[in-house]
This record gives structure tokens, sequence and C-alpha cells, in this order.
């Protein structure tokens, strides 16, 4: 098996266990998005052959696979407060063709036509603000700019912050590392959703 095609398994792997522990999502949204989201747009906009591919692989139901898939894209990419690149499955070094591509996923998931959940085009308006933010560029560099005068301002903030708050309490444990804690989230999944274990859901 390839990287590539590993990565996407894992891709739709995470999707799965958000699917079925809500808790997760909030983890997940604190994270940079996993690698090959594309794989997630492209089963929800109706790609049956990538679909049935990932239901074999991962030994899950295909309505499964499109409702992980579908859960994935609003409750992490689509959550409030996430920028024009998040909403798009993107981040600053994906390729222009790669959020074209995703743009066109995104909104056939989302056209009316094709059946979808009616509130689901609220998200429609999001995807085409995003885009035309990033569809050139010039707007993908200015978006870039203060996009990162924004993290640098936070970064900033939140140093002051620590600093400010080790100042008060300097014999206390510190908080445990939020990748650590991640990573132990994901451990306890991959635990409950193994074959052996995953009987009921």
């Amino acid at each position: 098996m390839s990287k590539h095609l590993r990565e996407e398994l894992e891709t739709a792997r995470l999707a799965v266990y958000a699917l079925h522990l809500p808790p997760t999502v909030q983890a997940l949204r604190s994270k940079p998005l996993p690698k090959h989201v594309s794989v997630l747009l492209q089963i929800a906009a109706g790609e049956e052959d990538v679909t049935n591919s990932v239901a074999d692989a991962l030994e899950r139901p295909t309505q499964v696979i499109r409702d992980a898939a579908a859960h994935f894209i609003e409750m992490i990419l689509l959550a409030p407060g996430t920028d024009y690149y998040r909403v798009l499955g993107a981040n600053p070094e994906t390729s222009d063709a790669e959020i074209r591509r995703n743009v066109t996923l995104l909104l056939k998931w989302l056209h009316p036509d094709a059946g979808r959940a009616g509130y689901r085009t609220v998200y429609a308006k999001r995807v085409v603000d995003a885009w035309n933010n990033l569809k050139t560029a010039e707007r993908r560099a200015g978006f870039d700019a203060t996009r990162r005068t924004t993290h640098n301002l936070k970064a900033l903030a939140n140093g002051k912050a620590k600093k400010r708050k080790n100042s008060y309490s300097p014999h206390l444990r510190a908080p445990e590392n939020e990748s650590t804690t991640f990573n132990r989230v994901v451990d306890l999944m991959r635990r409950l959703f193994s074959p052996r274990s995953r009987s009921g859901l």
C-alpha cells in the first residue's frame, strides 16, 4: 500500500472516530487538518469508487463512510471561526489547482439538486466566500499576510498570558502537552474501534 493511500485511509478513519465519538471533535478542531482531506470531499460529493474503496479498506458500511465524511466537513472544516483555507480543506501550502478541486467537490456536495439535506445549503455561502478570497494570486497573498499578522498577534498574546500565569503559580504542574493528549485520544479510539470491539457500531 502506498504512503498516499495509507494517509487517505488514516484521514477517513479519523472521520469515523469523530462520527462515533463526538467529544473528539473539539480535539480535531484544535489540530491541523490531516493529510488528504480531499478524500472526504470526494466521498461527500458522491464519488462511489472512492467511497467503496475506503469502506472495503476500513471494513465499514458505505453509509457509515458517507456519514463520517459529511460529519467531518460540517464539524471540522465548516466549524465557526475557521479560516478560508480550512473551510476549503486546505492550508497555505495547498496548490491553487487542489483548492479549486476542493471547491468543486464541496459545491457538488452542497448543491440542492444533489438531494442533500436542505440545511447544508447554508454552508455554500461560506465556501463561496472562502473561494472568492483565495482564487487569485493577489487575493490569496493578501489573505496570507493578514493570516500571518493575526497568528503573530495571538502568539504574542498567548505568550504574555502564559508568562503571567507562571508568575502567579510557579509550583503548579504544567498542563499536559496538547499533542500528547490528542495522541492518547486517538489511541483510545483505535482500541475502541478495533474489529474485536466495534460490534455494536
